[in-house]
């Protein structure tokens, strides 16, 4: 009788430690499906968005912000290069009543944004440009996917209450489901400078989808 119980407690401990090991597998693997499902959606991009910049952390309404490069204060975009200015009150803007200047202090700096594409379709990217009325000529370089495009701006005979902003617009065609548009901003001839681009309005339009092969 003692052999018998014994023989069934050590198989109960048995099972138990089978079913414990089952169990572990079972959370482990359940914990990769739930970590690997987590990246996905981290790298997953959104919408183009805050083309206008309106949604952001501002502290200075009336003024601006200086953001360096990193920065996710203004929501969808992250900055780049020597940082920016995130203008509240100081400027008026050319649509709602924020704006950027591409330049805080440096040679160049800008934002970014990812946003989803579809592989193969045509995009048509407008925006409006201006410049810190402190005087020059300012540029952009606007990127997203193999395209690049260069523009100036004279500030010449402009202000803060009348920015002059003018509208420009490039294309792209996408080459994957997500594509990074980017714009930095600066001075003609490269020169360090706290005074740079302005930069509102961005929009992002489908012009063509892909074709679908017959």
């Amino acid at each position: 009788m003692r052999y018998a119980a014994r023989h069934f407690s050590i198989g109960a401990r048995m099972k138990t430690s089978l079913n414990s090991l089952r169990l572990r597998r079972a959370i482990a693997a359940a914990t990769s499906v739930a970590l690997l499902s987590l990246s996905s959606a981290l790298t997953v991009a959104a919408p183009f968005q805050n083309g206008s910049f309106e949604l952001g952390t501002l502290t200075d309404t009336a003024g601006f912000d200086t953001l360096a490069a990193g920065s996710t204060a203004i929501t969808g975009w992250v900055v780049v290069g020597d940082g920016i200015d995130y203008i509240g009150g100081a400027w008026t803007g050319a649509n709602g009543a924020r704006e950027l200047d591409l330049l805080s202090c440096g040679v160049s700096g800008g934002v970014a944004q990812t946003f989803d594409t579809q592989p193969g379709a045509s995009y048509q990217v407008s925006f409006a440009m201006a410049g810190n009325p402190d005087g020059g000529v300012k540029t952009i370089t606007a990127t997203a996917a193999a395209a690049s495009v260069n523009f100036t701006f004279d500030t010449t005979g402009f202000s803060a209450s009348n920015m002059g902003w003018a509208s420009n617009s490039f294309q792209f065609t996408a080459t994957g489901s997500s594509t990074t548009l980017t714009f930095v901003g600066g001075v003609q001839g490269g020169a360090n400078s706290c005074a740079g681009a302005a930069l509102d309005n961005v929009a992002v339009t489908l012009l063509s989808a892909p074709q679908v092969p017959v």
